[in-house]
């Protein structure tokens, strides 16, 4: 349906570069609740793109626990994951800003 394409559409927009807005016709159309959902998971999405950004596999084992406001992501990798905990601290903005969460990443 057509919400529904809105709705994958935007998720799709917001999960890399910009930030949801206000200002942005197509995710002020959505209802309240899935505005909400496209900032989740856009969030969630980042996060997970990060992780695998270089697009290689380098992160070969990920567990992840919340602690009081923190969500702890304790990665295992068969190489150096410099850049890869370079690439989640980075991205993970509209994380901490939609969850209230920081995001600590051990390696």
């Amino acid at each position: 349906t057509r919400s529904h394409n809105e709705f994958v559409a935007n998720v799709a927009r917001y999960h890399n570069k910009s930030f949801p807005k206000l200002r942005h016709e197509n995710f002020t159309s959505l209802s309240e609740e899935d505005r909400e959902r496209v900032r989740k998971l856009s969030a969630i999405i980042r996060l997970a793109d990060a992780i695998d950004f270089e697009h290689v596999g380098r992160v070969v084992k990920l567990t992840a626990s919340v602690a009081k406001d923190c969500l702890i992501l304790d990665l295992k990798g068969s190489s150096d994951l410099s850049l890869t905990k370079w690439a989640i601290r980075k991205q993970s903005t509209l994380f901490q800003d939609v969850f209230r969460m920081d995001v600590q990443v051990n390696a």
